[in-house]
């Protein structure tokens, strides 16, 4: 993830516990970084709750936030925070008040 999105993903809903970040190996070209439930990692702890890539978190901050595509400073500079809530959508919180939903379908 850039260093804009790094740990934004503050709260799951599911398991209380924050989202952390690891990158996956998925061909000869790149990783794919992927934010997930950190309760996922824990032994005795399950959630249900949806992993996201680095790409589909920044499309959908940039459709939440109203530009073509993602802007890094413009996501520092806007959102506080985003929550992952229990049915796989995203709470965006903005530093202005506002709060943003995507619904995950």
């Amino acid at each position: 993830m850039t260093e804009e999105q790094k740990h934004t993903i503050k709260k799951c809903c599911n398991s209380g516990w924050g989202y952390g970040t690891i990158a996956k190996e998925t061909g000869l070209t790149k990783d794919t970084v992927v934010a997930f439930c950190r309760a996922k990692k824990e032994k005795g702890i399950t959630c249900q709750s949806h992993n996201y890539t680095e790409e589909k978190l920044q499309e959908i901050c940039a459709g939440l936030m109203g530009t073509e595509g993602f802007d890094g400073s413009g996501f520092k500079k806007q959102i506080k925070e985003i929550v992952a809530l229990e049915d796989g959508s995203l709470a965006c919180h903005f530093y202005e008040g506002k709060v943003k939903k995507w619904q995950r379908t």
